[in-house]
């Protein structure tokens, strides 16, 4: 059973690819690989989702239908503050 998008995924959120095509030629064969949601960008807002490696490295942006298409949602934040203001990075 998968968890459901939030609106908002928070930062520190875990995703797990499940799926690529050809529109996502770099992803296939990395299937089951976990990233985690890095913090939001004030210049992007919102619509910009950060991905952040294994290895704590931000490594890609993607939006949310790409998000939701291509991922499901292992876990949820507890994180309030989408850009990290609050917190050290």
């Amino acid at each position: 059973m998968s968890i459901p998008f939030p609106d908002i995924v928070p930062p520190g959120s875990v995703v797990r690819l499940v799926r690529s095509d050809n529109t996502t030629p770099l992803w296939q064969g990395r299937e089951g690989e976990t990233f985690r949601i890095g913090y939001y960008t004030p210049n992007d807002g919102l619509d910009v989702i950060w991905l952040v490696s294994q290895k704590g490295e931000y490594c890609e942006t993607i939006d949310r239908k790409t998000l939701i298409d291509f991922f499901i949602l292992e876990s949820v934040s507890d994180q309030n503050d989408p850009f990290g203001h609050q917190s050290q990075r």
